[in-house]
């Protein structure tokens, strides 16, 4: 038994009221909304109904033009309506006569009685496109009023035929294909493809460094994010190309040099405020690896001394001091050790034949070993170095022999100076131990083009050695090595100011990852430096994200493909504006004119999705490629007009 029909007039009573006043048309309007809520309350709950009576009825209607028996057609509709992958459910006829009569009863029932009225209830029955809808306001409204017009506008035309409930279908499908058509979906195609790759995770990550470069005043793209945090894994950069080609984000990246420049300072001040005095950066790190030097030479000596004391007085035999006394080099030690005040207060009182007498003469020996062959020496000669060599050994030796305690002393004295005092002499500290160490040369010390594998522990140790003599010299050290390389990196270029300036001084300052160890490491040696390093690590990383993004360059096969999507709006919307010209030329010039406005807006609508701050839950949603909400509250209405106009119950009005 066909049920009522929604829009179906209710029978009108015979005879008239000639004496009813008639109802004004503000009152027809408001009690046609009304009624037109009713409607949507039972189309909504007898939504999942209606989709297998539609699909029953199709079935059926196919079956008896194939020549069927009424009985196996009854069949087919019955097989085809629960044939859905979507849960069961009562159709609208049955949640009217079991739900909504019973309880409500004639509550906001209403047949409108003028245009206005018909028109009202049909766009009350359209309102729900508006809720959950991610557009603007102006989009929420127009999918809403557009198809509702559309749909009462054709039903009115053919009211009381078997066109009325098609045509209200159909007019309501062009309609919202209008909407569609004015509103390009193209924004959010390139979007959600351009966002292939990244995980839920990734994109959240992405969201908090987007946010993190806004508060720290170096703003980025959400675009630059994404590739950033999933390390180029999607085609985000890409688009962004797109975008800035057409000229979008002109006025984004002109204030980039401006404001890194800005955030830079800023973060160099975490380090220590600027010097005005940068040369004297080096001397004054200089002199403090100087003076560690010193300090770890008395500390060893402080250990080995007293055991030297001990063994100062034990002489040696006289046939081994015979010995000691025909080397060539031991008159020239003699004397030098006995005739200089320096070195003779050492052994004052000793004879030449002690132990201690002996050790200063091998020290001497051992000295002009080294400077006969060292870079001073005026004339560098091996000879000399291998005879004052030889002489030191066989003096050394018969000290040892003489005395256990000396060869101890020694064998201690030795064993210190590899574990503690060459590995600084050798080191970067070595190499800047002086009072005249330049700026310059302290910085190439301790950050070097091409660090040593490894070395980011001896690069702590030495500066966090130099913080605690001098932090403030230490602190002055690793800025200038830092804030060089930001000037370097982002001096202007002949076009103008630099704006990939911030990503190369990133990738210049981390360098190789050794270098990167390294630099953490400096920072890190400093007082505070553990907090000092995590703020200024998130300073880089958003400058290294400002490295995912791509030159402008050549255009590439993704450049035409994306400028073709961008250009392009629904089907319905571009046959219509061919259409309208019958094949006539003007329509294709009108077409490329709206093509350039679709790309022109495709491309505005892209940038402020990608940097504006505001816009993190459209972007979110495009990106995610959620179906839009308002084509799922329309599809409830459509689908009830589509089992009316199938067969399942007849149109005679617009009004209930």
């Amino acid at each position: 038994m066909a049920g009522r029909n929604l829009f179906a007039e209710q029978e009108k009573p015979k005879g008239r009221n000639l004496f009813a006043q008639p109802m004004s048309t503000g009152e027809d309007v408001a009690r046609s909304v009304g009624s037109g809520a009713r409607n949507v309350l039972e189309m909504t709950l007898g939504a999942l109904g209606d989709v297998g009576r539609v699909q029953g009825d199709v079935a059926g209607w196919a079956a008896e033009k194939l020549g069927a028996s009424r009985e196996t057609a009854d069949w087919a509709r019955t097989i085809a309506s629960k044939a859905t992958p979507l849960p069961s459910g009562p159709d609208t006829e049955f949640i009217r006569e079991n739900v909504t009569d019973p309880v409500m009863g004639d509550a906001l029932k209403h047949d409108p009685q003028t245009k206005a009225g018909k028109y009202a209830k049909t766009v009350t029955e359209f309102a729900p496109a508006a809720f959950g809808n991610k557009a603007g306001a102006f989009r929420r409204a127009a999918q809403v009023v557009v198809p509702a017009i559309a749909s009462e506008t054709a039903g009115q035309f053919t009211e009381g035929t078997a066109l009325e409930p098609w045509a209200r279908a159909l007019a309501a499908v062009f309609g919202s294909g209008t909407v569609a058509a004015t509103q390009s979906k193209t924004t959010g195609k390139a979007i959600a493809d351009a966002m292939k790759g990244a995980s839920p995770d990734q994109r959240r990550q992405a969201e908090l460094l987007f946010r993190q470069a806004q508060d720290q005043g170096t703003p980025i793209t959400r675009l630059e994010a994404i590739q950033q945090v999933t390390g180029g894994g999607t085609r985000a950069g890409d688009l962004q190309r797109v975008v800035e080609g057409q000229g979008g984000l002109r006025d984004f990246m002109a204030a980039r040099p401006a404001q890194n420049e800005a955030a830079a300072r800023q973060a160099f001040d975490t380090i220590t405020p600027p010097t005005q005095a940068p040369s004297t950066i080096g001397p004054a790190v200089g002199r403090e690896a100087e003076g560690i030097v010193t300090d770890v030479r008395k500390k060893i000596n402080d250990v080995t001394d007293p055991i030297y004391t001990a063994a100062e007085t034990k002489r040696i035999d006289a046939a081994t001091f015979k010995q000691v006394q025909n080397a060539p080099g031991w008159e020239e030690a003699r004397k030098a050790v006995r005739e200089n005040p320096q070195l003779e207060r050492y052994v004052k009182g000793l004879p030449d034949d002690s132990v201690g007498f002996l050790n200063e003469v091998q020290k001497y020996l051992k000295e002009q070993s080294d400077n006969a062959v060292g870079p001073f020496a005026q004339q560098r000669n091996q000879q000399v170095s291998a005879g004052y060599g030889s002489d030191q050994r066989m003096v050394k030796q018969a000290a040892e022999q003489a005395s256990p305690e000396f060869a101890q002393a020694v064998q201690v004295q030795a064993d210190l100076r590899q574990r503690y005092l060459d590995p600084l002499l050798q080191g970067p500290l070595g190499k800047i131990a002086s009072k005249d160490t330049a700026t310059q040369d302290a910085i190439n010390a301790l950050f070097p083009k091409n660090p040593l594998p490894n070395s980011q522990a001896e690069i702590g140790r030495t500066v966090g050695m130099l913080s605690k003599r001098n932090a403030y010299a230490a602190r002055q050290l690793v800025r200038a090595h830092i804030e060089s390389t930001f000037n370097q990196a982002t001096r202007e270029l002949q076009s103008g100011a630099n704006q990939f300036g911030g990503a190369g001084f990133a990738a210049k300052l981390k360098g190789n990852p050794q270098q990167a160890a390294n630099l953490e490491a400096s920072v890190r040696a400093l007082p505070n430096g553990d907090q000092v390093w995590e703020g200024f690590d998130k300073f880089l990383t958003v400058l290294e994200a400002q490295g995912q993004r791509q030159r402008i360059g050549s255009q590439t096969a993704f450049n035409a493909e994306a400028l073709k999507d961008l250009q392009s709006g629904s089907p319905l919307g571009t046959a219509a504006t061919l259409g309208a010209g019958a094949g006539i030329s003007w329509p294709r010039k009108a077409l490329e004119t709206v093509e350039r406005w679709r790309l022109g807006r495709n491309v505005d609508e892209i940038a402020a999705l990608i940097t504006d701050p505001q816009g993190a839950r459209v972007f979110r949603e495009l990106a995610g490629t959620k179906a839009d909400a308002g084509v799922v509250n329309n599809t409830i209405r459509l689908l009830y007009l589509a089992r009316v106009g199938s067969g399942g119950g007849s149109v005679s009005g617009a009004g209930q």
